[in-house]
């Protein structure tokens, strides 16, 4: 990728200014910090931080509403890792029915 960039820089450097070619390379990277504000966090870190909703609305927003047994699944599996290996002191939703509960008020929502 890095290479194609040089490549069409360079042969774009042929027909435009330099000015203009400074402009639509500077545009690249702001395009991608635009971007960035659109994307959610991820649940990971929101499930260490302590927000359990938060982090089973990112994980509905990437999975789509309508996994929403994936998503529980997953949100489990992700909150069984934290809590055995990485962090200790992350707290955990043992009761299945308000994890249901929750990403189903998200299906609900995304409708």
């Amino acid at each position: 990728m890095v290479t194609l960039g040089n490549a069409s820089v360079y042969i774009a450097g042929a027909y435009i200014d330099w000015q203009w070619l400074a402009f639509s390379c500077g545009m690249v990277p702001l395009v991608g910090l635009i971007l960035m504000v659109f994307t959610p966090a991820s649940p990971t870190y929101l499930l260490s931080r302590g927000r359990v909703h938060d982090a089973i609305g990112a994980l509905m927003s990437l999975r789509g509403a309508k996994y929403f047994k994936q998503v529980q699944s997953e949100f489990e599996q992700v909150s069984n890792l934290l809590t055995s290996i990485l962090l200790p002191n992350v707290p955990t939703v043992h009761n299945e029915s308000i994890v249901f509960l929750i990403i189903l008020s998200f299906r609900f929502k995304a409708i």
